[in-house]
């Protein structure tokens, strides 16, 4: 048993991957045999075990990686499928088979044709046909944000911004303007990256962004925020840029992966609207064990904070176990409880905490413009402030050990500007 384990957790990437997929995609269809659920939830569950060792295998795969950047950005698929595979082999063996996600129909028009605000939704049914049931696995293992390649409908647990969305271009148009942000957002990636690099950053040190003056820390901890930002979102933002007009898909249904996070009206609307909508989903379904025993004897504000504590406590988890596979050089430090990840995610909750109860109702009784940009002040500092602890979090990641770019468009622009990038800040 220990070599058939070994030999799963390091299978080559080649292998694992479509290995792991394919569990996934299996998992998925036996979801529409609700009649069935009371036996095949049994067999998803046993589909986990190994399903976890070829995922471990695709998170660190024995690959030598130009840089830790591109990993980084590969490592957004396996993460967030993997995350998948926690919903749907273990999380749901403890639901009904009323809770299996649905497909909701959209309509944006009432019976006389004229547009409403807001969708009408619709429940579909689970498909009963073969090619609909392999159709949803399919949808399902696809759909980051519960967006659906059907153009009238979407999954149940969308993220609610799916609904805020409008986008009424052409195909043309939506390739045009998305193909132009995708550059654009390459050219930040470098410009940022570029500046970041330049600094002699000593990660030997604990804390090497906020051992800095504070000055430094902010800058240099928004310029990572914005790096890691791109390296986590940009491979969804080229697949909706080329596959929503080749497929003629329905462009709402297909939001910016992050929905441009500095238009958030609060820290609230950041984490819960704007950000992992597959994250969101399965770390709050986790915390239900945790959070649902206390309902009876905990106020709702204060069991609402503990959830909010569970939640990121699985963030903070996840995510320090990535940093602790990556292959790092002996000029870094090394930790196994990143103690800065720590501050950054379990910090979040107290953010929330002030938001909801001071922020809030401090600002109430103000005009509409005066109070949502108080409240967007308090957003942007408190991820100025937060930021820095994942500076030191990223930095320890080895991600700005040297440059992805090369050519680099904006080393181009500083020598032709006359500048020198290694001055840096």
């Amino acid at each position: 048993m220990a070599d058939l384990v070994q030999k799963l957790a390091t299978l080559p990437l080649l292998v694992a991957l479509p290995s792991a997929l394919g569990i996934l995609l299996l998992s998925y269809f036996t979801l529409t045999y609700t009649e069935r659920q009371g036996s095949l939830k049994y067999l998803r569950l046993a589909l986990g075990i190994p399903s976890c060792l070829l995922w471990y295998a695709c998170i660190f795969p024995d690959v030598e990686w130009p840089t830790n950047a591109l990993y980084a950005a590969y490592l957004w698929t396996p993460m967030v499928a993997s995350q998948k595979m926690l919903d749907v082999c273990f999380i749901h063996f403890a639901d009904q088979p009323r809770d299996v996600p649905r497909w909701m129909n959209l309509k944006w028009k009432n019976e006389e044709g004229k547009a409403l605000d807001h969708p009408v939704r619709t429940s579909i049914p689970l498909p009963i046909s073969l090619v609909d049931r392999l159709a949803y696995a399919i949808d399902s293992l696809c759909s980051v944000r519960g967006a659906s390649f059907y153009n009238d409908r979407i999954f149940d647990w969308a993220s609610p911004y799916i609904y805020q969305y409008q986008s009424n271009l052409t195909n043309w148009q939506f390739f045009a303007k998305n193909s132009s942000e995708v550059i654009l957002k390459l050219l930040v990636w470098d410009l940022v990256e570029t500046i970041i690099t330049a600094k002699k950053w000593n990660l030997l040190r604990q804390y090497p962004l906020t051992s800095l003056p504070l000055p430094q820390q902010l800058i240099y901890g928004l310029l990572i925020g914005t790096a890691a930002i791109a390296t986590t979102s940009i491979w969804y933002d080229m697949g909706v840029t080329i596959f929503v007009p080749l497929f003629r898909l329905n462009q709402r249904n297909w939001p910016p992966m992050f929905n441009n996070i500095l238009k958030s009206s609060s820290l609230q609307e950041l984490w819960a609207v704007r950000w992992h909508a597959t994250f969101d989903r399965v770390w709050r379904r986790m915390s239900i064990p945790f959070v649902e025993p206390l309902r009876t004897y905990v106020r709702p504000k204060s069991l609402k904070f503990f959830r909010a504590i569970v939640i990121f406590g699985f963030s903070y988890a996840y995510h320090n176990i990535m940093i602790n596979g990556m292959k790092r050089g002996d000029n870094i430090y090394h930790t196994t409880f990143n103690i800065s990840a720590f501050k950054l995610f379990m910090s979040q909750p107290f953010g929330l905490f002030l938001e909801a109860q001071v922020v809030n109702p401090l600002t109430e009784q103000l005009p509409g413009l005066q109070k949502r940009w108080i409240r967007r002040l308090f957003l942007y500092g408190w991820l100025a402030w937060t930021f820095r602890w994942f500076g030191d979090f990223f930095l320890h990641y080895g991600l700005f050990e040297k440059k992805n770019f090369d050519p680099s468009p904006s080393l181009w622009a500083f020598q032709k500007l006359g500048l020198d990038a290694r001055d840096g800040l």
